[in-house]
């Protein structure tokens, strides 16, 4: 017995060890273990298994967009099912409109419908453990606070078993910047990205990475100028991160190069046309071991819900305030060091070096200074300094614009494809064969599931 204890603790990666069982550490720049999460979950059950009072729960509970969506499905499903008036299925007031079985009914549809649609958009082991007690529940899914002070007992019958059903993330944390020429494998999955596409169609290299950093700078670069290539690499981050939101997904598409089913990194690639029409295809580099990519059936949820439900992906901050801020924090305390400057000789407090006139002089010219960097500042992040191309930076879409954005260039993709596919059916086979011979077809892969925007 105590030979075989031996003998998986010395085949387990390094441990820390702790009241519970022996669990593996968090890898730097990877997701924390399931295996953690599994052994960690039990003690914050037990930790947090009763709802608190109705007044901490008021605390945290804010009518939002996630209470609003529960309300639409709790509404939806009395209608449906007992054939109630919509306005009549308020999850505040359950037991005054409905009977004993039928408040069970709705109120275990409710809880499995959205602790089903948090765990999918957030599947991380914060998120979880957060999850785990049932008094953060008005904050997390929106449930009213009388509704979970009532059916509490249902809640955490749920949570175990909707939480066992779905993994959480594994492998590296941050996936799908660095891209590289391939030729198409049938067996990997198409992801379709109309943004990272518009640049890679104009790529003739054999790799490329969306978030570079920048060259580094000489030993004897000032404070701005770190401050400045510092904050020119967090909006490229940021910019990237943002362009791969898609609302139709789970979790909108920001782990695209992640398994939903399993949770692991899976392969990907991407079909590139090429702005003379030819076709390219390139794949992500994967410097981790990936898992086979498994389908991700269709889901139920709506973009509204999606959205809410999902870690929100905050656009980037414009470049040039980015810049100017940098410049404008250094000058700021530059001027502030000059104002604190005696005007007095330091080898006698009494003899005065600098009239009050030449001082002030001396501070107009210093300001003047600092106006002039502030000036350069803003001409540099107009003309898109530290951007990927030297462009300036382009509007922010809103989600519902970025949509439409998404439909529209689709379309034209289609469009194209069908103008190919004519071309050949006249005569000119040559296209259509060098397009079969590369995977192609508007689907890209098949019919695949399409990526985000």
């Amino acid at each position: 017995m105590w030979l075989q204890i031996l003998s998986i603790m010395a085949a387990m990666p390094a441990v820390v060890v702790g009241e519970s069982l022996v669990v593996a550490k968090k890898v730097s720049g990877h997701f924390i273990l399931q295996a953690k999460l599994d052994s960690d979950l039990p003690h914050e059950r037990s930790q947090f298994r009763l709802p608190g009072t109705l007044r901490s729960l008021h605390k945290k509970f804010k009518d939002g967009p996630k209470s609003q969506e529960v309300s639409l499905v709790a509404r939806q499903y009395a209608e449906d099912t007992f054939g109630s008036e919509a306005e009549f299925a308020d999850l505040s007031k359950l037991t005054q409109q409905f009977s004993p079985s039928q408040c069970q009914n709705l109120a275990s549809h409710v809880i499995t419908y959205f602790v089903e649609l948090f765990c999918k958009c957030n599947p991380y082991y914060a998120s979880r453990m957060a999850l785990a007690n049932v008094g953060n529940w008005p904050h997390l899914l929106g449930f009213p606070p009388s509704f979970v002070e009532t059916f509490w007992h249902l809640m955490v019958d749920i949570e175990r078993k909707e939480s066992a059903k779905h993994h959480i993330l594994q492998g590296e944390e941050k996936r799908g910047s660095k891209w590289e020429r391939s030729q198409h494998d049938p067996a990997v999955f198409v992801y379709q990205n109309v943004y990272m596409e518009a640049i890679l169609a104009t790529k003739k290299e054999s790799s490329f990475d969306f978030t570079p950093k920048l060259d580094k700078l000489a030993a004897t670069a000032t404070p701005s100028e770190k401050d400045d290539q510092a904050y020119a690499e967090k909006y490229i981050k940021d910019n990237f991160s943002y362009r791969l939101c898609n609302p139709r997904l789970i979790g909108c598409g920001k782990h695209f190069a992640h398994s939903t089913s399993h949770g692991f990194p899976i392969k990907v690639q991407m079909k590139v046309v090429q702005e003379d029409g030819d076709t390219q295809w390139w794949k992500l580099q994967n410097t981790t071991s990936t898992s086979k990519y498994v389908p991700t059936p269709e889901h139920k949820f709506s973009i509204g819900q999606m959205l809410a439900f999902s870690p929100p992906f905050t656009p980037p901050a414009d470049p040039a305030k980015l810049l100017c801020n940098a410049v404008t924090k250094q000058a700021l305390q530059d001027h502030g060091a000059f104002i604190q400057a005696e005007p007095f000789d330091s080898s006698t407090v009494k003899a005065v070096v600098l009239s009050k006139e030449d001082h002030a002089a001396k501070m107009k010219i210093h300001l003047l200074a600092v106006h002039n960097r502030l000036q350069a500042a803003k001409k540099a992040a107009a003309e898109g300094n530290g951007l990927p191309g030297g462009v300036r930076a382009p509007q922010l879409m809103r989600p519902e614009t970025m949509l439409l954005f998404q439909e529209l260039l689709l379309h034209r993709k289609r469009n194209h494809s069908a103008m190919a596919n004519n071309g050949a059916a006249a005569g000119n086979g040559s296209s259509s064969a060098k397009d079969s011979a590369a995977g192609g077809g508007p689907a890209g892969g098949g019919g695949q599931p399409s990526g985000p925007l």
